[in-house]
């Protein structure tokens, strides 16, 4: 019995340390073989890209000076007074003043509209600093003038000479000149070549450190966008603005400009004003009329485009008139692309975007531009170009108050102005389309006219003083006016005038004695088609041709006729007229192509001489290289066999 007790007490207390131990077992663990290193101050930390400038008088030893003045306190170049020959020389030091390597340019930036006299000023350079002196200045490396350099102050420009790379705790100096021409005039007097100009330094990345790979991973570093973006503003000198003609009439400018963008395409990408519509906002301080103004422009990039039924040329640039008056004050301006000038298409759908400049017009030329008086009418008036960057919405973001479209054209309505031009209109003749417009200029007292090609008549000019121009397409044709024996006529609007002719057409009427009588002449480069008759007074004629079939008649006139051409047949001038007068030829061609006939079937000579009354005599002088076809007779005759005239000057 005491052995059962015992057996089921062991059995109990067997089971009881089984679910002890399973107990214990639930909550253990297995033990591994293990071991730990800790990197401690790890950092990820970028670095310091820091460039500086500090400049120095060119005269000095570079390598002796130990005060270099910061770039960035004040202007290097000072001098408001230059004059010809006068140079001023400076050492400028680029110092790497961070922890990085670093790539810089050097840039030259006007403010203000650059004048011509930066066509005079010459920019030299040192790529290693030395000590100048008058006389070593010009063996430096010369950039060009000071408007080729300003012209080219984008990124592509002067970055080729006055650019380079720094290691950190490196310095570079380099010298630069400026020496206003001794060949500049008079004409380069108080002039500026902008308000002022900037030396600016930029830097970005360079590729020296190197990471897990290599040190290419900052190869493309671009050069930041400015923070306000900017153009340099370029007038042209009178010897650029020659040779441009605008528009299908081919009017001239008073006035050339350009607006040259500081950014490239690359810099544009950065800036927030990338999609932004260049635009020109134009206005003026009087009420312009409508079509009497021309705004026009030159875009290399679009050169040979028709444009508003326009071909674009280097010389043939396209013009545009507003089609309605533009009256006075910057409020009533208008928006040169997107609000007209357009031959009256309002709002044109036109938008050149602000990367477009920098990426097509970034190339030392950027956007030639210029204005015309098409009519004189607009003498004394200022007008002011602005160029604007008006800024759009980003794409899919414009709100239904400004037409909800999902485009980048949408306009938030803000702008800034990064160049602005101002001119005054010079005075310059009154242009004219009609005889009635022609007619009304001569009574109110307008006295330099310029005819648009076209046909016209004339009435009312006794005893005006008149210059008159146009093309060989402007014609103008005498009227009959005073009655003559043989029932013709002369024309006696120009009675008691003086008047030159530049260029133009003077064609007959088919009368015998077409002309103007008892005025005062010159005739400058004009075409005079048919026979003409001068009446009495002095007519002097310079580079004409003549196709007269016909005579030029003299009738009592004194005339001089210098380098002039007769074609059509061989009749030429004709001394003839009631008074002793003198004829003076020099340097002029008798080219007659065909023969031709007087009295008695005689051929002409190139003067016939037909005095009337007979005792009228003639004096006719040959001076210079003049040439006779062999379709005259000769150089002279006298057609009634009398005495007493004088020829000289041949052989």
């Amino acid at each position: 019995m005491n052995n059962s007790k015992t057996t089921k007490r062991a059995l109990l207390m067997s089971a009881l340390a089984l679910i002890v131990c399973l107990a214990m077992l639930v909550g253990s663990t297995f033990a591994w073989f293990t071991d730990s290193v800790t990197s401690s101050n790890n950092i990820i930390k970028s670095g310091n890209l820091k460039v500086g400038m500090y400049w120095a008088e060119g005269n000095l030893d570079p390598t002796a000076v130990t005060n270099w003045n910061d770039a960035s306190q004040g202007a290097i170049f000072k001098e408001a007074l230059w004059e010809p020959g006068y140079t001023e020389a400076k050492h400028i030091k680029i110092v790497n003043e961070g922890n990085l390597a670093l790539r810089y340019q050097m840039r030259i930036l006007a403010n203000g509209v650059v004048s011509m006299l930066a066509d005079v000023i010459d920019v030299y350079y040192l790529d290693t600093a030395a000590t100048l002196t008058r006389a070593n200045i010009t063996s430096a490396t010369k950039l060009g003038t000071l408007s080729e350099v300003l012209n080219n102050a984008n990124a592509n420009a002067i970055s080729a000479t006055i650019a380079g790379n720094l290691e950190r705790d490196k310095s570079k100096t380099v010298s630069i000149a400026f020496k206003m021409q001794e060949s500049a005039g008079n004409e380069y007097q108080n002039l500026t070549i902008g308000s002022d100009f900037s030396i600016q330094l930029i830097a970005t990345q360079y590729t020296s450190e190197s990471d897990s790979f290599n040190n290419t991973y900052d190869a493309n570093a671009e050069f930041a966008a400015q923070d306000t973006p900017k153009a340099t503003v370029f007038a042209f000198s009178p010897e650029k603005l020659k040779g441009i003609t605008i528009g299908s009439e081919g009017d001239s400018l008073d006035v050339g400009y350009s607006f040259q963008p500081t950014e490239t395409y690359n810099q544009a990408k950065e800036s927030e004003y990338f999609n932004a519509h260049a635009d020109f906002f134009v206005y003026s301080d009087k009420k312009v009329p409508a079509n009497s103004m021309a705004l026009a422009g030159y875009y290399n990039a679009f050169n040979g485009m028709t444009i508003f039924g326009q071909t674009l040329s280097p010389t043939n640039w396209i013009a545009l008139t507003s089609p309605v008056d533009v009256e006075a004050g910057k409020e009533n301006g208008l928006r040169l692309i997107a609000d007209g000038m357009n031959g009256g298409v309002t709002d044109s759908g036109i938008t050149v975007p602000y990367n477009a400049i920098c990426l097509l017009g970034n190339d030392g030329t950027g956007f030639l531009c210029g204005a015309s008086d098409l009519t004189g009418a607009n003498a004394g008036t200022t007008l002011t170009v602005e160029l604007r960057l008006y800024k759009t919405y980003e794409k899919g973001k414009c709100p239904a108050s400004h037409g909800g479209h999902s485009s980048e054209n949408c306009e938030t309505g803000e702008y800034i102005t990064v160049g602005t031009f101002t001119y005054t209109f010079p005075k310059r003749p009154l242009k004219v389309k009609s005889s009635a417009e022609l007619t009304a200029a001569v009574a109110n007292g307008v006295t330099d006219i310029v005819l648009a090609n076209g046909t016209y008549e004339i009435t009312g000019c006794e005893g005006k003083t008149l210059n008159i121009s146009g093309t060989k397409d402007a014609i103008i044709i005498p009227t009959p006016g005073e009655s003559l024996s043989d029932g013709a006529g002369v024309d006696k609007s120009f009675a008691g005038s003086t008047v030159t002719f530049n260029g133009i057409t003077i064609k007959s009427n088919g009368h015998d004695y077409s002309g103007w009588n008892y005025m005062t002449a010159i005739y400058n480069d004009c075409y005079i088609d048919g026979q003409y008759t001068t009446v009495n007074n002095n007519h002097k004629f310079n580079n004409c041709t003549f196709k007269t079939n016909g005579y030029v008649w003299t009738w009592g006139a004194n005339v001089d006729f210098n380098g002039c051409t007769f074609t059509g047949d061989s009749r030429a001038i004709l001394a003839h007229g009631g008074t002793s007068t003198v004829i003076n030829i020099n340097n002029c061609d008798f080219a007659a192509t065909e023969k031709g006939h007087t009295y008695g079937g005689d051929w002409t000579a190139a003067v016939e001489i037909d005095p009337i009354p007979a005792n009228v005599t003639y004096t006719i002088n040959f001076t210079g290289n003049n040439k006779l076809s062999e379709n005259y007779s000769g150089w002279t005759r006298v057609k009634d066999g009398s005495t007493g005239h004088i020829i000289t000057g041949l052989n």
